[in-house]
């Protein structure tokens, strides 16, 4: 069986890690599956519109049927203040909303979903006193220990709006991530430059110098255009304040495991700040190679060529780890912290687990192999070095057939990922090729 190998960064089909949740057998539910459009204070998809319209209630459960209820009024106004009216409304109209919103028991574990919805009409636009009591008891007895995989669809949408409103963007980040898994890539996109320009105005520059550089990653990984527009606003909001070098910083490690963003002119212009970044008053020089990850001992290397001197101007070492990726929880295996948060937002999956970690010692001409699931094997060519930066051929084997190949160009440290598409309950595996120049 063949599988399809991309040299770059491969998202699951949109069945996967996922499903189509139904309310009674036979009914879709799409207002948990997929939210087609960017933060807004109100619902404008016209595929959602239509099915809060049409759809038959009397087959929806009570949880359900109260969302579509609210979902419903969102979609029917046409201002930000008007979302205090349609809460208003419910509160007058549906008993099940008062006796949620007042005390909130055990029963609101059934009522995730429109409780997250309601939470957001609490924090939009101007509002009584009893609702931001009822803001705050919501968070304190039903969200403030939540996990971002209890929410899906159109109640993350709005749930992760309303953290950002109320400036809880550490909260807001796992449901925001969580979020891409119901966006199309160009929708969230937009998102995440809302997303930077409120951390900038709020001024959390941090998160937002984190967000650019992770929207800088996603652009390339989805193969979308990077909104520059909007990014250089945000850009001099952080250097009116003092703080590019911070945007400088976290682009660096992605700029590393992705070489292409270094031609952008807008990746370009943020590493220009680099100089505004304090240096970190350390004396010491170590001669040893910096480690990567130091959570495991490094694997044994794998023996490649037979010679006992070795010009180490000409050797390049490429560490491989093998890697499974999925949505099904979020969890990061302690020996891949060195990836970094940026390159890992950036696959778009949510757990990452290390299969195994081999290293090859090249010199130029050398090749080294690695051995992959279903009788597949990695092959790594050296073409050697020059200028600080190492050159390989990388290919895939199915048996004697050459199923995928690739031309690298890396730096010391720098990385790249190779992944093969691959849907279902196992996930997706990925490649990791980390060059080390001794």
């Amino acid at each position: 069986m063949m599988f399809l190998w991309l040299a770059a960064i491969l998202t699951l089909s949109a069945c996967a890690g996922k499903q189509m949740e139904v309310a009674l057998e036979g009914q879709p539910y799409p207002l948990r599956d997929r939210v087609p459009e960017e933060f807004s204070f109100k619902i404008k998809a016209p595929e959602t519109i239509t099915y809060l319209s049409t759809v038959d209630e009397a087959l929806l459960t009570p949880d359900r049927r109260l969302e579509v209820h609210i979902l419903r009024g969102l979609s029917e106004i046409s201002a930000k203040d008007q979302v205090q009216e349609v809460l208003d409304g419910l509160w007058e109209s549906e008993p099940l909303v008062r006796k949620l919103l007042q005390k909130p028991g055990p029963e609101a574990r059934d009522y995730f979903y429109p409780l997250a919805e309601l939470y957001y009409m609490l924090n939009t636009g101007a509002s009584d006193e009893w609702k931001r009591e009822a803001s705050e008891r919501l968070y304190r007895k039903v969200f403030c220990n939540m996990h971002p995989n209890q929410l899906s669809g159109y109640a993350l949408h709005f749930y992760t709006m309303a953290l950002l409103k109320r400036r809880m963007f550490k909260e807001a980040d796992p449901f925001f991530k969580r979020l891409r898994t119901f966006t199309p890539a160009d929708v969230y996109m937009k998102d995440m430059v809302m997303v930077i320009d409120m951390a900038c105005r709020h001024g959390d520059h941090a998160y937002a110098a984190s967000m650019m550089a992770k929207a800088c990653g996603f652009a390339q990984a989805n193969g979308i255009e990077l909104p520059e527009v909007e990014l250089r606003h945000c850009l001099s909001c952080l250097v009116e304040a003092g703080k590019a070098g911070l945007a400088a910083k976290e682009m660096e490690p992605l700029a590393k495991a992705y070489p292409e963003l270094a031609s952008h002119s807008f990746c370009q212009t943020v590493m220009a700040h680099r100089s505004s970044v304090k240096p970190t008053r350390h004396t010491v020089r170590r001669k040893s190679r910096p480690a990567i990850f130091n959570s495991r001992p490094a694997p044994e290397p794998v023996q490649v060529g037979g010679r006992e001197k070795e010009n180490t101007r000409d050797i390049t070492v490429v560490r491989v780890q093998t890697i499974k990726a999925s949505r099904d929880r979020y969890y990061l295996d302690p020996a891949l912290e060195g990836i970094g948060e940026e390159t890992l937002f950036a696959l778009e999956f949510t757990s990452f687990s290390l299969v195994k970690e081999n290293e090859l010692r090249l010199a130029r001409g050398e090749s080294g192999t690695v051995s992959l699931a279903r009788g597949q094997v990695l092959r790594i060519n050296s073409r050697g070095r020059e200028q600080g930066k190492c050159r390989l051929r990388v290919t895939i084997e199915q048996g004697h057939k050459e199923v995928f190949h690739t031309e690298l160009e890396s730096v010391d440290q720098g990385a790249t990922v190779i992944g093969r598409e691959e849907t279902g309950e196992d996930g997706t595996v990925l490649l990791r090729l980390i060059t080390l120049l001794p």
